[in-house]
Order: structure tokens, then C-alpha cells, then sequence
């Protein structure tokens, strides 16, 4: 059998990369780009993760008009770069797993290059590292005015904004009985017992898992 070669962030893991280098990754692959780290997240997040972001976006779809901001959900690129920053000089993608923005003229037909209004991510267990701190971390830097953190099975939302001084307030947490106000959005409210439904007895494998017939 052919033996399969090493695309270029796994040849190359300590190099540091920009969106020049990400174009041409191999289309089988998922990647984010962090500070000019590649970040393997080609591994898919499983079923409660889908199921809760496609009820979060549902809940922001029938409030939202699209007439003056753009919703998109992931996977997509997300060039996050200041102002005037060529794109294949930008060495910060990430794919988030929600994002709102007012700033519509920023989209191509690839990504958006940029810093949106609002990004949520959901919590996958084995990347929980990166939403809960090195995403964080970033998305205060480049100015994302709201951030928001749901873990899928244990049915909370941590709530972040930024603050005058450009950083992010204390977390503010959440519970399926709640409803929020995006402070994003203030005309809108979204009950979250409609984003966390009731939590499902699912049967747990792992992927190194080896099946007897």
C-alpha cells in the first residue's frame, strides 16, 4: 500500500504559519491557525455539540433580521486580522462555531477577514482548552464585543463582553432554565431551554473503540 505523505503543518509543526500557507492544506484535513500555530481539529465534535449549535442558531435566525448583520455557522474561515492586514499575511484563522456580524462588506466567497460582533462556540471535550482559554484569549485581543461558551451535555452558557478598556468582563454563567439578552443585541432574547433540550441517555464510543461482531 502507497504510503500517504505528511501535509505541511504536520511536517512542519513548530513552523509558524500564515493564510498563504492554509489555502493550500489538503481539503481532507481541518485546521485553525493560532498566532501562527496550526491547531488539528479534523476530528468531528460529535452529536450533542451539532444539536446545540443548530438550536442556537434556529433561536437567533427567527429574531434576527438579515436585512443589516450576516449569520453564519461553522465550519468556515474566519481571518481574524486588524484593519487594513493583507489576508495572506494573516496568522490567525479559526473556524468558530457561530458567528454574527454588522460588518457585512468583510465577506468573500472563502471567509470573512475581520473581527465580527459575535462569536459562540460550542465546547468539544477534547478541545476544551482552546475555547476556554486560548480562543478566549483572542477573541479579547481582536475586540469580538460578545463571546459566548455552551458546553453541550452539561447544559450551561458562559457569557463574555467586552469592556470599555477592551477586555472582557467576568464570565457571567447560565443555565437551561435562563434566558439571555445578547448585550450585542438587546431587542433580542433567547431562552435557552429551547438551545439545551433535555438531556439524552446516548450510547458512549470512542472512536479507538475495536467492535466484536
Amino acid at each position: 500500500m502507497e504510503e500517504q505523505s505528511l501535509s505541511e503543518p504536520r511536517l512542519f509543526p513548530e513552523k509558524h504559519f500564515k493564510y498563504d500557507n492554509y489555502r493550500n492544506w489538503p481539503n481532507n484535513e481541518r485546521w485553525e491557525i493560532l498566532k501562527g500555530v496550526a491547531v488539528d481539529i479534523t476530528d468531528p465534535p460529535g452529536v450533542a455539540h451539532q444539536e446545540i449549535l443548530g438550536n442556537l442558531c434556529f433561536s437567533f435566525k427567527k429574531l434576527i433580521s438579515p436585512s443589516d448583520q450576516s449569520m453564519m455557522m461553522g465550519p468556515f474561515d474566519l481571518l481574524l486580522a486588524s484593519e487594513g492586514t493583507p489576508e495572506k499575511e494573516v496568522d490567525t484563522i479559526v473556524q468558530p462555531d457561530f458567528m454574527i456580524t454588522r460588518r457585512t462588506n468583510k465577506f468573500t466567497d472563502l471567509f470573512y477577514l475581520g473581527v465580527p460582533d459575535f462569536i459562540a462556540e460550542v465546547i468539544c471535550p477534547f478541545r476544551a482548552f482552546l475555547d476556554l482559554g486560548t480562543k478566549l484569549d483572542l477573541y479579547e485581543e481582536f475586540g469580538v464585543n460578545e463571546y459566548w461558551i455552551l458546553h453541550p451535555t452539561e447544559c450551561w452558557l458562559l457569557r463574555h463582553i467586552l469592556t470599555k478598556e477592551g477586555v472582557y468582563s467576568r464570565s457571567q454563567c447560565f443555565g437551561r432554565s435562563d434566558r439571555i439578552i445578547p448585550q450585542t443585541f438587546p431587542d433580542l432574547k433567547i431562552d435557552l431551554s429551547n438551545v439545551f433540550p433535555e438531556p439524552k441517555s446516548r450510547l458512549r464510543r470512542l472512536k479507538t473503540e475495536i467492535f466484536e461482531d
